[in-house]
């Protein structure tokens, strides 16, 4: 609803699944569990300068009969109750920022979730329903599916790293990001989809080690039409203990299928198919009909460099939605560790991003 890249179908589609895991979490889950899982924010889109402020009314009034709940201003002094740092010249002061400012805001939310919370939460679950329907449900970790095939009768044949095993399925359901596009070419599935792999960094505010919570909830900058990818946007970090603020994605090209490990450079390099003429010739034709892609992927470079990267990002990026990070007030300092490899598609026949 306020990531402007998504169609009112998008939207409508994305908010039907996280109803499902807002209903999970608020009718099944108990406090304290519930309270280590999911968080209450607001979330809020800014848009600054008069280009941002119009099209921020415009999906306003496309948006708001469908999401009752989002409202739009463009008055600083309202913008400034939900988020002072957005608005102010620095944190101390009092003097407003002098572009014009534009918002769509959604206060007091079910917005943010600890995925590893969450994770353990339906682990516990599921064990407990099986336990009292009697069925039986099993957990493996720490094994890797080497191989998918299907049997002469129909059936999905599982070749795993532990002992070499096979695990035979009459249901599978591949979730491993850019990997289940490597598994489904490993079927003979879906070849005229290639893989670029890209990676997302992320900044905290404040010094490492002394990282500084500077929102009350989710700032999202305005979505550039031209790209693929997310806009920059600030999240309270619901894992770490005061929940500071943490800047990104980037969008770095990185050949790899998991960020940090090395070991995974053949099998992206496998699924992006770069030794695929069509794959080239797509690649070449998006490039000719969309240059500025070229200078976003050098600019998304210099950000993964060191020192050099949060300056940079502070100044392009993050400085749009907190003045005082432009400014030089507030420092950005990496998040070591964080980040991963969000897979985008090329659809070699329609020659698009998908």
């Amino acid at each position: 609803d306020i990531e402007t890249n998504y169609s009112i179908h998008k939207a409508r589609r994305a908010n039907a699944q996280a109803e499902l895991l807002r209903r999970f979490t608020t009718t099944v889950l108990e406090e304290p569990e519930k309270d280590s899982c999911i968080f209450r924010m607001s979330k809020l889109c800014l848009g600054v300068g008069e280009e941002e402020q119009e099209l921020l009314r415009q999906r306003y009034e496309s948006f708001h009969e469908e999401f009752p709940s989002m409202r739009f201003t463009e008055e600083k002094e309202e913008i400034f109750r939900l988020e002072p740092a957005v608005v102010l010249e620095d944190l101390d002061g009092s003097s407003f920022r002098s572009e014009p400012l534009a918002a769509i805001a959604i206060e007091d939310e079910y917005a943010a979730v600890n995925y590893g919370e969450l994770t353990h939460s339906f682990v516990r679950h599921s064990r407990r329903h099986a336990s009292e329907t009697g069925k039986k449900v099993e957990f493996i970790t720490s094994t890797k599916v080497e191989s998918l095939a299907p049997s002469d009768d129909g059936d999905v044949m599982l070749r795993c790293s532990m002992n070499d095993a096979e695990v035979r399925a009459r249901f599978c359901v591949v979730s491993a990001g850019g990997y289940s596009l490597l598994l489904a070419h490993s079927l003979g599935l879906a070849k005229y989809l290639s893989l670029l792999p890209i990676a997302g960094s992320f900044f905290f505010a404040g010094s490492s080690g002394a990282y500084r919570r500077l929102l009350n909830g989710k700032v999202y900058a305005v979505q550039d039409p031209a790209l693929p990818f997310a806009a920059p946007h600030a999240d309270p970090d619901v894992a770490k203990l005061g929940h500071p603020t943490r800047f990104g994605p980037t969008a770095a090209f990185h050949p790899m299928m998991e960020r940090y490990l090395f070991e995974s450079l053949p099998d992206a390099l496998r699924t992006m198919q770069l030794t695929d003429p069509g794959t080239i010739a797509a690649l070449a034709d998006i490039l000719a009909e969309r240059p500025h892609l070229i200078g976003y992927a050098l600019a998304q470079m210099t950000y993964e460099a060191p020192l050099l990267g949060e300056h940079q990002y502070a100044i392009n990026e993050a400085g749009r939605l907190v003045p005082a990070i432009a400014r030089g007030i507030v420092r950005l300092s990496p998040a070591w560790g964080f980040g991963g490899v969000r897979p985008q598609l090329l659809d070699t026949r329609k020659k698009t991003l998908v």
